[in-house]
């Protein structure tokens, strides 16, 4: 039965991984095609990093093993600084300053952390494709670069604006098809 459950994670996780990359897509389209200040998108953001964050437990159930307690140790890393950046978006929310420090700069920096770490075990481990490893490892370096080149369309602002939401969408896409390509293995 071990296979089965494992087919059903990698299934959730396909799944949830591209409704969080429809949602990532949508809001950073909205914020291009809309580049003002919008608090709102605050709001919605909430949407596709809790899915994202979703997508990530279910990549954690395929790869995670007894015997590889550093998984075990950078995923929740990984869960404990999202769960920061969550918490920072409720503070811009509720207009919480001790809350919004984690929505910038520290929830960021803890999350950039925690990802680069957790993408260089997810390619030690090498249960999924190399591709997955290193998406998680660039994914918010490559979605500061991409906020920085649409910058001249989008404005950068200090919220309410989310066009590097499409450079995330992309990179989740990559993290859920490599989750797929186990249901194939597995199956």
């Amino acid at each position: 039965m071990p296979g089965s459950s494992l087919y059903a994670s990698a299934l959730a996780g396909w799944r949830t991984g591209l409704l969080a990359t429809f949602s990532w897509i949508a809001l950073g389209i909205e914020s291009i095609i809309h580049p003002q200040q919008n608090n709102i998108r605050d709001l919605y953001w909430m949407i596709p990093f809790t899915l994202t964050a979703l997508t990530f437990v279910y990549l954690h159930r395929l790869q995670r093993s007894a015997t590889f307690l550093t998984e075990q140790i950078a995923f929740y890393a990984l869960m404990g600084s999202m769960a920061l950046v969550w918490l920072g978006n409720v503070g811009l929310l509720t207009d919480q300053p001790l809350l919004t420090i984690f929505s910038f700069p520290y929830g960021p920096l803890l999350w950039i952390s925690a990802l680069i770490g957790y993408g260089v075990v997810t390619l030690k481990i090498n249960r999924l494709p190399r591709y997955v490893g290193w998406t998680l490892i660039l994914l918010e370096p490559v979605s500061l670069l991409c906020g920085l080149a649409l910058s001249p369309v989008a404005p950068l602002l200090d919220r309410g604006a989310y066009s590097a939401g499409v450079e995330k969408g992309m990179a989740v896409f990559l993290v859920a098809w490599g989750i797929r390509s186990l249901t194939r293995r597995i199956n």
